[in-house]
C-alpha cells in the first residue's frame, strides 16, 4: 500500500445506540466527540432489531449502517459489555477476519479480578479504552500484550424538568432516589442496603420523606424472586416505592431531577452514571467512597460513605456468563453512614443546598476532564505505530496497515 492509498484515521463503533442503559449513552458520547472532534465515524447497532432504528438519536442516525460489510473506517472500536463482546467474537468471525482492521475494546468491569475466560478474551484486542481509574488499574494489572489508554466519561448531555407530582413526591417531603439497572447484578447494586438505610435514618415512620427504588429493564417472569426480596425488605413502610415502569432516558432524568437526593450504596461500579447525572443536574449525593465514582466524587461535593472492607462474593457465582475470578472483592458500605447523611440533609436545609452547590460544581471540573480529547490522539498513534511493532500471535488484527 502507498502513501496516498494508505486509510485514513477513522473509527468503526459497534454497540447499541438505542438504549436506556449506560453502554448506550457510552457509545452515543464517543460517537459525538469523535464527530466534533473530525474523526470519520461509522455506527453499527449490532444488538438492535430493524424496527428500534428510529430509537437513535437523530444527530447519530446519518452515521449509521446496517451491515458489516457497510463499516468501512480502518479501526473497530466495540462499546459492549464484556459477555456481549464475547459472544460477538465468537459467533461473528467475519468482523475481524481478514479485514485489515484495529480492533480496540471499551472496557467496562466492576470487580477488583478479571476471570480467565475473558482475560484471554480481551488479550486478542490490540487497545483497551477505560473510563475510570479504577477499570483502567484492573486492566492494567489483568490484560498484556495491550495498549491500555485511559480517559473521563464523556460527560452526559442532560435535559430534564422536575415534576414531583408525577413521581408521587409530595411537594414537602425530603425526595430520596436510587435507580439501578436489574441486569447488572442486584448484588452489586445492592438497593437492600439503601432500603435499610432510609428506616434506619427515619425509624419513627412519621418523618415527612419518601424514598423511590427505580428498577430498570424488570422483567416479571425472570426478576419476580428479587422483587418479592426487595418487598420484604421495605415491609409495611409506606414512604418507600419500587418502581418498575419502564422510562425512557429523559423519564428517568426528570425522576432525578424531581428527587431531592441520590443515593448509591453500591458495592462496586465501573464509573456509576447515575450519580454523575444526579451531580449535574446539582442534586447532592449519598454514596459509597469505593470504585469508578471516585473520579468524580470526593468529600467535597458528595456525601461519601465509608467501606467496613471488602467483600470476596460466594463459591460458584456466575457473572457475566462465566464464573466470578477466585479472589475478587467489592466493597462493604457502612450503613450508619449513609442514615446520618440521609438525616442531615432532612433536617438541615441550608446544607443540603450546600452540597447540591458542591455537587454541581464537582460535575462541571469532571466535565472538564472529559473535554480532554487526548484518548484521540493515542488512539490514532497507536494504529499508526502498529505496522512498526512485533506481532502478537492471537490478536484479532493479524496485520493491520500495510505501509502508511
Amino acid at each position: 500500500m502507498t502513501q496516498s492509498s494508505a486509510p485514513s484515521f477513522g473509527i468503526n463503533i459497534i454497540g447499541s445506540f438505542a438504549h436506556s442503559n449506560g453502554l448506550s449513552y457510552t457509545g452515543q458520547n464517543i460517537a459525538r466527540t469523535l464527530i466534533a472532534n473530525d474523526v470519520k465515524v461509522s455506527l453499527l447497532n449490532y444488538f438492535m432489531d430493524g424496527d428500534e432504528v428510529a430509537k437513535i438519536p437523530d444527530d447519530l442516525k446519518p452515521y449509521v449502517v446496517n451491515s458489516l460489510e457497510r463499516l468501512d473506517q480502518p479501526i473497530n472500536l466495540y462499546v459492549l459489555g464484556i459477555e456481549q463482546l464475547r459472544i460477538l467474537m465468537r459467533d461473528t468471525p467475519e468482523i475481524y477476519l481478514n479485514t485489515n482492521r484495529m480492533h480496540i475494546a471499551d472496557f467496562w468491569w466492576e470487580f477488583t479480578e478479571i476471570s480467565a475466560i475473558d482475560k484471554a478474551e480481551l488479550m486478542k484486542f490490540d487497545v483497551l479504552l477505560t473510563h475510570s481509574q479504577f477499570v483502567a488499574e484492573i486492566a492494567r494489572n489483568n490484560v498484556h500484550f495491550t495498549h491500555h489508554i485511559n480517559t473521563a466519561h464523556p460527560a452526559p448531555t442532560l435535559k430534564a424538568l422536575a415534576n414531583k407530582a408525577h413521581f408521587g413526591f409530595s411537594e414537602t417531603a425530603t425526595a430520596f432516589v436510587f435507580a439501578f439497572n436489574i441486569f447488572s447484578n442486584v448484588t452489586r447494586k445492592n438497593p437492600q442496603a439503601v432500603i435499610a438505610a432510609f428506616k434506619l435514618a427515619f425509624p419513627q415512620g412519621n418523618e415527612d420523606v419518601q424514598l423511590v427504588i427505580k428498577i430498570s429493564h424488570f422483567e416479571e417472569q425472570r426478576h419476580g424472586v428479587t422483587l418479592a426480596q426487595l418487598k420484604e425488605a421495605i415491609g409495611d413502610d409506606q414512604r418507600i416505592t419500587l418502581h418498575t415502569e419502564k422510562l425512557s432516558y429523559v423519564e428517568i432524568l426528570s425522576l432525578y431531577a424531581s428527587a431531592d437526593v441520590y443515593v448509591s450504596l453500591h458495592r462496586s461500579e465501573g464509573l456509576g452514571l447515575g450519580m454523575l447525572e444526579s451531580m449535574a443536574l446539582g442534586k447532592p449525593v449519598i454514596a459509597t467512597a469505593w470504585s469508578g465514582n471516585r473520579d468524580f466524587m470526593n468529600m467535597a461535593n458528595a456525601c461519601m460513605v465509608r467501606t467496613a472492607g471488602l467483600l470476596r462474593f460466594p463459591d460458584n457465582y456466575e457473572y457475566a456468563g462465566v464464573p466470578f475470578p477466585t479472589g475478587a472483592r467489592v466493597a462493604d458500605p457502612v450503613l450508619e453512614d449513609a442514615a446520618a447523611y440521609m438525616r442531615r440533609l432532612h433536617f438541615d436545609p441550608n446544607y443540603r443546598r450546600l452540597k447540591a452547590e458542591q455537587a454541581y460544581k464537582g460535575f462541571l471540573e469532571y466535565q472538564e476532564k472529559a473535554s480532554d480529547v487526548h484518548w484521540i490522539d493515542e488512539l490514532k498513534e497507536c494504529w499508526l505505530n502498529a505496522q512498526y511493532m512485533p506481532a502478537v500471535i492471537g490478536k484479532y488484527s493479524a496485520k493491520i496497515t500495510d505501509g502508511l
